[in-house]
């Protein structure tokens, strides 16, 4: 998990795959350097990729709120950094994970040292109620804010880290926050998939 970052423009990201980057798809900006910095704390810890290629939904995205299933994005890297650091699996969320408090998240925001140190967060639920389809968007409880775009929703099960969405949208309702929403459903994963296997 680290920052993904253009000039004068950040987001949060994480492996999704051997070089392969989840990220949210307003994170995208066209002909633009993008480069990928792994466990970035106010400096470069780890050594980090450039990003060649970015792997998009392919339908446009839709009007309304349910068009976030579609919020998300692949940047794809010049080098493979799974063999020093690992990448998480990415999955749908079923009816026994709601309700719960389950999930993490890791990102930068920006009002945290201005984005340049990481921030975790656990015990995040996702709501119940299904919006639009059984698998996504995922509405959550997670306290957010600009700079974590993208980051993971993610938990730990037998031995192994998942990935149900990336960080989208904040809900506001008179001017009060009360609901984050992460992309996520079955087009994510289908697209990480098509991702690893276009660009193994």
């Amino acid at each position: 998990m680290g920052r993904l970052t253009t000039p004068g423009y950040l987001c949060s990201g994480n492996l999704i795959g051997p070089r392969h980057v989840a990220a949210a798809r307003h994170c995208h900006i066209s002909d633009v350097p993008y480069y990928f910095a792994p466990a970035y704390n106010g400096r470069e810890v780890l050594p980090g990729a450039q990003v060649e290629a970015v792997v998009l939904p392919a339908a446009p995205l839709s009007e309304g709120a349910c068009g976030e299933s579609a919020e998300w994005a692949a940047f794809v890297l010049n080098e493979r950094l799974e063999e020093r650091l690992g990448y998480l699996g990415a999955d749908v969320i079923d009816d026994a994970h709601r309700g719960k408090p389950l999930f993490y998240n890791y990102g930068y925001p920006g009002d945290l040292d201005g984005a340049s140190r990481p921030y975790r967060q656990q015990s995040i639920a996702v709501h119940r109620d299904t919006r639009c389809d059984a698998t996504g968007p995922l509405d959550t409880d997670a306290d957010m804010s600009q700079g974590q775009s993208g980051g993971s929703l993610w938990l730990e099960e037998g031995g192994n880290h998942w990935q149900y969405g990336v960080f989208s949208l904040l809900w506001f309702m008179n001017g009060v926050y009360y609901m984050t929403s992460f992309a996520g459903g079955d087009g994510f994963v289908a697209g990480v998939v098509h991702a690893r296997e276009t660009w193994p």
